[in-house]
């Protein structure tokens, strides 16, 4: 039988135009002059240690993750910018800006160090008997404090993330914490040894591991030390810690001063650790046995080695009181466990070629790795590779041809690639010769001596157009294998390397395929916006960091009526209407103008302020210009808290709405 005949297609709708919703004149501007600052240290947050972001269920005898494929113990990646500000960029956040600490006018941030804080952190997911709790979280509150959690997701994130601290320092003689809830430098403690060049962790996440049992099974607690290169030469050793300290919430009032290594003649540039490799009866658990390299202003490498009171009187054949090499100012339990307070001896110089120069060839940048190798960069574009323990020179690299200063050094997690940049904003890559550390393997090669590596260049890129002067290694999350490849075993994704300098901008290069992929671009996007407009008095405020600027706007009556009709010049000259200059020792935070343009409310890192804006006419300099005169305003001292945002009530002037810095939202009546 014949089939039906088929239907004729139905035929397409004829597109229509859209219909105009809205129709908007928009004002462009062009001479705000709003310029990101430089970029001067990039530091990231230390791993965790594997027990704090999996859990091994003992009746299926696997592992699963706790928080969701490791997302919440992704890398933040802390910035430190030309200026005194400090950003904090999450980097499974697609590099979204979370924090930022404005800082002082006049202390620039030279260093940065993170504090894992591991043991010291949040823990109240097991009961006493070391069971997990199954109770609601959304109903518990934490131990330590008050706070509840809305989700597992949230406590899990808060457990691992809330022990790390962030120190910095800078050239004014300064060693602080940047303190992200408030906004503020906590802790700030004078170094006694002129300005601070660099700062050195003495904990990193690799010591500070749960499979340590220590007197009775007691799992070891991070000790919060660091270590700061100062200008006389000295190094000084801080605790951030008190031996009392269990919690974050009750951490030092300051650092304690543990001990300061003796002057090495010129400033401390560069400084570089390597833990104990648990040898000789020494623990692998503290500062016992461990190493300090420093680079000096004099071309120099020094190295310190640091024992026990009791071992270091063994070595020098005199009892232990007697040792005066490396000022001892207190101990604690955690240097007791190595056999008495730790002291630190001078063992080996290591002198840099200065090429026939008559200065002192500068070592900026030091690095030390588990098998004793030392990594140096120096003033003459050359990087240097050491053999730490007898201090000879094994091989060298030419960063650039110029001679233009190695600044900053990065090496990957299985120490198979050394990263290196400076002046010259060439980032070059060095690799262990494959057939001695496979590249594929994620855990530290076993520790051979440094004579028997061998390392060649492999490859370069420029994706910075000035100088790069920090660089760093972070871990991306990657469960869906959106950045190239899926998270491996450990839940660990792509690891990246991180570089930053004048040109403001931070470029991510994936270390795995670091010759077949060039670098991405992160651009400094301020996470929120400077500028605020009055509406109603078509007058736009822009927040710097010291001063508040004023622009005028166009009228409405000027603006074009049709979309065909020509756009309506303003001269640039003439809008500017004045500035408001704060004098205060921190950086501004936030500010707000009111829809009136009558108000103007702006916080720094210590207080809020008001001010009143009359607007006049002034005929100076060949025509009438509308100026403004600020008036600042009394304000309460119970409502002078500093805040992390500000805003006026919308169509009222006569309310604001304040976000301090210490957790309540304060709303002020204006009369």
């Amino acid at each position: 039988t014949p089939l039906p005949p088929v239907a004729p297609k139905a035929s397409a709708a004829v597109a229509t135009q859209p219909q105009k919703q809205i129709d908007v004149a928009v004002h462009r501007i062009r001479h705000l002059n709003y310029i990101p600052r430089g970029i001067n240290r990039l530091a990231s947050t230390p791993l965790p240690p594997p027990s704090l972001t999996t859990d091994t269920s003992s009746s299926t005898g696997s592992s699963s993750s706790n928080n969701k494929d490791g997302l919440y113990a992704s890398s933040y990646i802390a910035t430190a910018r030309e200026g005194g500000a400090v950003e904090l960029l999450a980097v499974d956040q697609k590099w979204r800006g979370v924090a930022t600490v404005p800082g002082l006018r006049n202390r620039e941030v030279d260093a940065l160090t993170w504090i894992c804080g591991h043991g010291r952190g949040i823990n109240d997911s097991k009961d006493d008997a070391g069971n997990d709790s199954d109770e609601d979280v959304a109903d518990t509150k934490t131990k330590g404090g008050g706070t509840t959690y809305s989700c597992t997701s949230h406590k899990e994130s808060e457990r691992i993330h809330s022990p790390r601290r962030l120190f910095g320092a800078s050239r004014d003689g300064t060693v602080f914490e940047i303190d992200f809830r408030t906004q503020r430098h906590s802790h700030v403690t004078p170094s006694g040894g002129g300005g601070v060049f660099c700062l050195e962790s003495l904990c990193p996440e690799c010591v500070c591991s749960d499979n340590t049992s220590i007197d009775g099974g007691k799992h070891f607690c991070c000790g919060g030390y660091l270590a700061a290169g100062c200008e006389d030469g000295s190094i000084k050793i801080y605790r951030a810690y008190n031996d009392d300290d269990t919690t974050p919430a009750s951490p030092s009032r300051t650092l304690d001063l543990v001990s300061t290594l003796p002057s090495a003649g010129s400033a401390v540039l560069s400084l570089a650790w390597r833990r104990s490799d648990g040898k000789n009866g020494v623990s692998s658990d503290g500062l016992g046995g461990s190493v300090l390299y420093a680079g000096v202003a004099d071309g120099t490498i020094r190295r310190y080695d640091c024992l026990s009171a009791i071992n270091a009187a063994r070595a020098s054949g005199s009892s232990a009181h007697a040792i005066s090499t490396g000022s001892v100012l207190m101990g604690g339990s955690q240097t007791e466990r190595s056999g008495g307070p730790p002291r630190w001896r001078s063992t080996h110089r290591m002198t840099v070629e200065t090429l026939g120069r008559r200065t002192a060839t500068k070592v900026w940048a030091l690095k030390a790795l588990s098998d004793g190798t030392i990594v140096s960069g120096d003033s003459l574009g050359h990087v240097h590779f050491w053999d730490g323990h007898s201090g000879t020179l094994m091989s060298k690299f030419v960063q650039n041809e110029n001679r233009a200063d190695v600044l900053d050094l990065a090496v990957s997690s299985n120490e198979c690639k050394v990263f290196a940049s400076g002046v010259d904003s060439r980032v070059i890559c060095i690799e262990r010769v494959p057939n001695q550390a496979p590249s594929t393997s994620v855990e530290v090669p076993a520790a051979s001596h440094p004579s028997e590596v061998k390392w060649v260049q492999s490859q370069a890129q420029r994706p910075h157009t000035h100088d790069v002067k920090s660089l760093c290694i972070c871990h991306m999350k990657d469960p869906i294998g959106a950045a190239g490849a899926k998270s491996n075993a450990k839940g660990l994704g792509r690891e990246l390397l991180c570089s930053g300098g004048v040109d403001t901008k931070v470029c991510t290069y994936l270390v795995s395929k670091f010759r077949q992929h060039r670098a991405k671009k992160v651009f400094p996007w301020p996470s929120s916006s400077p500028v605020s407009v009055a509406n109603n008095r078509r007058v736009l405020a822009l927040m710097r960091s010291g001063r508040i600027d004023i622009y005028r706007l166009g009228a409405n009556e000027s603006m074009p009526k049709k979309s065909s009709d020509p756009p309506y010049i303003v001269d640039e000259d003439k809008i500017f209407m004045g500035s408001i200059e704060i004098s205060s020792l921190y950086n501004l935070v936030c500010a707000d103008i009111s829809s009136d343009g009558g108000l103007v409310a702006a916080s720094d890192g210590a207080n809020l302020m008001i001010f009143s804006l009359q607007y006049i006419t002034d005929e100076a300099d060949g025509g009438p210009r509308e100026v403004v005169l600020p008036t600042k305003l009394a304000v309460p001292k119970k409502a002078r808290s500093a805040c992390s945002a500000v805003k006026f009530a919308h169509g009222s002037n006569s309310r604001l709405f304040c976000a301090t810095t210490k957790g309540p939202i304060k709303v002020l009546r204006i009369e």
